[in-house]
Parts: structure tokens; C-alpha cells; sequence
């Protein structure tokens, strides 16, 4: 691809393609970026009908159409870029939301889950403190006593604490002392 040189600009622009005359008109041959094949552009000052006949107005002209295609090329570039990254954004973003939905909804149902169990122990305490003592008579003194604190001794009678402690105060005076052999003594 041949490039064409511009005068009265910085000697390291070049412009692609390949400016030529055609009836005493300058025209321009080129791909501009974004364009499928090459083709021949007439090189037309603003609001002029016909191509200039100036060389040096020529490569000003083709030097803003390019600048212009460029412009334009890496425009939809970005715009491109910038809407795949958009996607991705929302996508990361929605994938977030919808997993701290899930997390909140998870803690909530912990909660309603603890909550429930929470009323179902109270309710159960508040029964436990409604409820009378199942009682019944000391076989000794003949009071009611709570039936948790009753005692069993091996005869099967049941006997509340002071009778029981009664009891084995008699057995300990009424025993036979023991001697060494473990033989009672005789008195």
C-alpha cells in the first residue's frame, strides 16, 4: 500500500493509500478503518461540489477524513468495549445480588426457625410452672411431700428426708459395736 506524505505536517504522519489526479481533481484511494475494501474519495473541501485541484488542500482534506475515521473507528471501539464490560458488570453484580439473597434468606429462615423453637420452649417452660408437683404421704409422718423427694429404702416404703434421717439416727444407736474380727461384742 502506497502512503502519501504531508507537507505541512510533521514529517511521521503519513496517510495510507494513494493520492492521485483525475481531471485535474484530486482523489484519494484508501480503506479507511472500519470499511471492507478500498475505493476512490473524492477530496471535496467543505461544501464544495466538486474535488479540489489543490495538492496541498488535497492532503489537508484527506488528513481530516482520516482523522474523522479514526475518531469514529476507535469510538465504536469503545463503545463496544464498553458495553461488553457494562454486561459483565451487571452480570458479576446480579450473580452478587442474587447469592446475598440468598444468604438473607437463609438468615431469615434461620431466624423464623429459631424463633419457632424459641416459642415452643417458652410455651413448654410456662406449662412446667403451671403445673402442680405430683405429691404423695411420707409412709413415716404421713405428709405430702413433692414425689421427687421421696426416698425408697429396701423395704419399699417411701419416706421423706427428716423421717429417713430419723430412721438411720435409730439404726446407728441400736447397733452392736464391731470388733476387729467383726464379731459384735458382748456386753
Amino acid at each position: 500500500m502506497a502512503t502519501a506524505v504531508i507537507q505541512n505536517q510533521s514529517p511521521q504522519v503519513r496517510l495510507p493509500g494513494r493520492i492521485f489526479r483525475r481531471r485535474g481533481r484530486w482523489w484519494w484511494k484508501v480503506q479507511l478503518p472500519g470499511q471492507a475494501a478500498p475505493r476512490d474519495r473524492a477530496l471535496r473541501p467543505e461544501g464544495s461540489r466538486y474535488a479540489t485541484s489543490d495538492r496541498q488542500r488535497a492532503e489537508e482534506i484527506a488528513f481530516a477524513i482520516w482523522q474523522e475515521a479514526l475518531r469514529a473507528e476507535t469510538e465504536a471501539k469503545v463503545k463496544v468495549e464498553h458495553a461488553a464490560r457494562t454486561q459483565r458488570l451487571k452480570l458479576h453484580y446480579r450473580e452478587r445480588m442474587n447469592a446475598l439473597k440468598d444468604v438473607i434468606g437463609s438468615a431469615e429462615a434461620r431466624a423464623e426457625a429459631e424463633s419457632a423453637a424459641r416459642a415452643r420452649l417458652q410455651a413448654r417452660l410456662d406449662d412446667l410452672r403451671n403445673q402442680t408437683p405430683q405429691t404423695a404421704p411420707c409412709e413415716c409422718c404421713g405428709s405430702r411431700i413433692p414425689d421427687d423427694r421421696l426416698q425408697r429404702i429396701d423395704s419399699g416404703q417411701r419416706l421423706c428426708a427428716s423421717c429417713l434421717d430419723m430412721l438411720r439416727q435409730a439404726a446407728r444407736r441400736h447397733r452392736p459395736a464391731v470388733t476387729g474380727r467383726g464379731r459384735p461384742e458382748n456386753s
